[in-house]
Order: structure tokens, then sequence, then C-alpha cells
């Protein structure tokens, strides 16, 4: 959170974030991707295949109803060295191939509002810690349990704000 905080405090100045300034905030999109990869929203999607399609040895036929988990594509040690630690420099280090980051789906069924939602997420976070600073209560952790298809915090988020 240091890391980010300097990069907001350096580069923000004034009250609103122009787009111009979200371009010079590559910490910020790296925090927001990886959040986005450790807490993956949709935890899977369903696709028909409409034509076989081979998952290491086994071959699936035309019609069969797949649910590749993004979750699981997500923790895999060989992509994401540590998976379940919270680590945003990987995205500074790396692009990773659009298979292998899927918070918003992937191939043609990719959610058209991906850019829209990123840079929403940069402008409001940039903006909010601009303007405030965050305290996560002490000895507070976070249980997720499934929300429709979506995945969410059990019982909110516990944080302090404090205004600058």
């Amino acid at each position: 959170m240091a890391r980010l905080q300097l990069e907001i405090d350096e580069h923000v100045t004034g009250r609103v974030v122009s787009a111009d300034t979200l371009e010079s905030l590559p910490y910020l999109d790296a925090v927001i991707r990886e959040s986005l990869r450790v807490r993956t929203i949709i935890p899977f999607v369903t696709r028909l295949l409409k034509a076989p399609f081979a998952i290491g040895e086994r071959t699936y036929p035309h019609g069969v109803m797949v649910s590749p988990c993004i979750h699981l594509v997500h923790r895999r040690e060989e992509l994401y060295p540590d998976p379940n630690v919270f680590r945003p420099e990987r995205f500074l280090e790396r692009r990773f191939d659009p298979s292998q980051w899927l918070p918003f789906g992937g191939g043609n069924r990719l959610c058209l509002g991906m850019p829209f939602a990123l840079f929403e997420m940069k402008v409001v976070l940039a903006t909010m810690l601009a303007n405030c600073r965050f305290q996560c209560e002490a000895n507070w952790r976070s249980r997720v349990s499934r929300r429709g298809v979506v995945l969410a915090p059990d019982d909110g988020v516990q944080i302090r704000v404090h205004p600058c």
C-alpha cells in the first residue's frame, strides 16, 4: 500500500484525476490487476463447444458444455509463482497472455466493458487515495462466499477512512 500511495502522491495533483495522469500510474494498474487475479469475481465461465476440443490427453466432442475455472487459472504456480501472495509487481515484471489473466472472461466472449471497468477502477481508486488515507482494521479477515454467479465478501470490508 505504501508504494501505491507514494505513486499517487507523486503524480496526482489536485482532487481530480485526469485520464492523462492515469497513464503515469503503472503501479496502480498492477494493484488493480493483481486484486482481480487474487479475488476473482466470477470464478468460472461456461461454454458450449462448437467443435471437438482437446484438454490434455482428453478430447471433448462438440455440443459439450465446459466450465473453465478462472480462479484455478489464477492460482497456477507456473504462471503466478506464490499464487496466494498478493504481489502487484508481477504485473510490472511481465505481460500475461490473455488466456492467463481472465477476470473478464476471454476469447470472443471477453467482457466488452473491460476497458471501461479498468478505467473506472483506476479513476476511483486514484481519486480516493489522493484525498484520503485508508487503514484496515486489525485482525480482520475476509471470508468470501458465492452470491449468485459472483464471489463477494461475506460481511463487507472493515476499513477506516481518514481524510487528507
